[in-house]
């Protein structure tokens, strides 16, 4: 636990740490971008956008993935869609228990 807060403090430090920063910064936001082109088409639940999405997996696609790696990619589209909701990009909607998201 030490040892990562002392190589954590070192990367603050750095040129490295704000080159991560910008590589993260960027990724989210081609991933926003990616998401809004998938709305254009119509209100969508996270599992059918993060199907839709770009995985860096070689040789696989979305059907052939397997169910702990889909758990993953929703989560992480999940937290794409609710930070876009929260700057006002998209819509949450809940109907019949189902959430669903549009622009």
């Amino acid at each position: 636990m030490v040892t990562e807060f002392c190589w954590l403090l070192g990367m603050i430090r750095t040129s490295r740490f704000t080159a991560l920063v910008y590589q993260l910064c960027q990724k989210g936001a081609l991933r926003k971008a990616q998401i809004l082109r998938i709305f254009e088409k119509n209100t969508c639940n996270a599992y059918d956008i993060s199907g839709q999405l770009t995985w860096n997996i070689s040789d696989t696609d979305w059907e052939s993935l397997p169910a702990l790696h889909k758990r993953s990619a929703v989560m992480e589209g999940i937290a794409h869609l609710e930070s876009m909701r929260w700057e006002h990009l998209v819509e949450r909607i809940i109907e019949d228990e189902l959430i669903f998201y549009r622009l």
